[in-house]
């Protein structure tokens, strides 16, 4: 929210000129009173902005309507032409704005013969109302004629594999062909049909790692001092440091191989953590294979005793229920399933090479 409009005039005034804040009666006088004061001393544009500042949107300034109606719309202007000239492919995705509106976007894809190269450019966001084939034909063909755009032109769709874009009956793409009847079928995305391939691999698994990390993800989230401590012993182990991977999404399956790599390389640090949360039993049962992580990673004795006094400060902090619940399922699995958590960890490179596919391997 931008500043009061007393508070902005304020700081364009003398000091014997500003208004007393403490005063009421005058800040009461509103956007008059700055306006008298500022006569002479300021253009008057500027002073019904300062005067009108609170609640101002950005739209409303000179450099946005210069920038829409000017720049933006000159930018929009050559590409419709390009595209009434050059044949170009169409990129279209549907999504949810800030404000949860539906947005259909589109990317058009040519080849400019002048430049001698291959253009992409976004060529709008469209709101839509329903997701469906049928609405988004209507929105594609009443485009197409706002911008005396030829069908003819339009060489391939690129979307992605749901049934509303690419139904093998009544998908947006089938309902396109009446239109251009010599649209390339280029099929969907490899991104999502990898995707699709690792998610059906997944399934046995029933989410094994997928907890896990989102259980690291609360158990840090909200407490700083233990993020503060896994990434002193992810030092004293010499280990890259890191947090827990913000903004997961288990469901999608780049984000669970992002979190598995990073989760893969902090792994000793965070079972060196956890170890503090074991009961009296497990720390001895596990005593032994701490001891050869130590040697593993060359750990001092001035390490170990800063170590063991981190896991006594943090078993000393009071939990919740859920809180006690979550370390007691993270501990399960990194010490009484470390087999099983590092070999699902492993399957999960398989994802290696759809991020080959999607970003493009070198070279």
């Amino acid at each position: 929210m931008i500043a009061s409009t007393h508070s902005i005039a304020s700081s364009f005034l003398p000091a014997s000129a500003r208004v007393n804040p403490a005063s009421q009666s005058q800040a009461n006088q509103g956007s008059e009173t700055i306006r008298q004061q500022c006569q002479g001393k300021m253009p008057v544009p500027v002073i019904n902005r300062i005067a009108n500042a609170e609640g101002m949107k950005l739209s409303r300034t000179a450099a946005s309507y210069k920038m829409i109606h000017g720049l933006g719309r000159t930018y929009y202007e050559r590409t419709f032409s390009n595209m009434k000239i050059f044949p170009f492919s169409l990129n279209l995705d549907e999504s949810t704005s800030n404000n949860n509106k539906k947005i259909l976007s589109l990317l058009v894809c040519y080849y400019h013969a002048d430049l001698r190269k291959v253009i992409v450019e976004h060529v709008g966001s469209l709101e839509i109302v329903k997701v469906n084939a049928a609405f988004l034909e209507k929105v594609l063909c009443e485009f197409f004629e706002k911008n005396n755009i030829p069908w003819n032109n339009l060489v391939s769709m690129l979307m992605d594999s749901c049934a509303v874009m690419r139904g093998s009956k009544t998908g947006l793409e089938i309902r396109m062909h009446q239109y251009c009847s010599n649209l390339l079928d280029v099929d969907g995305d490899s991104c999502h049909h990898i995707h699709n391939a690792a998610k059906k691999f997944s399934e046995p698994f029933d989410s094994y790692l997928e907890k896990l990390f989102s259980d690291l993800q609360v158990d840090h989230q909200w407490s700083p001092d233990q993020v503060m401590y896994l990434k002193e012993i992810a030092m004293i182990l010499n280990l890259p440091t890191s947090s827990p991977q913000r903004g997961f999404v288990p469901h999608r399956w780049l984000s669970a191989y992002d979190a598995s790599m990073a989760t893969h390389a902090m792994m000793p640090a965070y079972r060196v953590l956890y170890y503090g949360f074991l009961s009296t039993a497990d720390k001895e049962l596990y005593r032994e294979p701490l001891e050869l992580m130590y040697t593993k990673y060359h750990v001092n004795q001035a390490g170990r005793a800063r170590i063991k006094v981190v896991q006594e400060e943090l078993n000393r902090k009071g939990m919740t229920p859920q809180g006690r619940e979550r370390k007691k399922r993270v501990c399960q699995k990194l010490w009484h399933e470390e087999t099983t958590s590092l070999t699902a960890q492993h399957l999960h490179g398989f994802a290696g090479y759809s991020q080959g596919v999607c970003h493009g391997f070198p070279g």
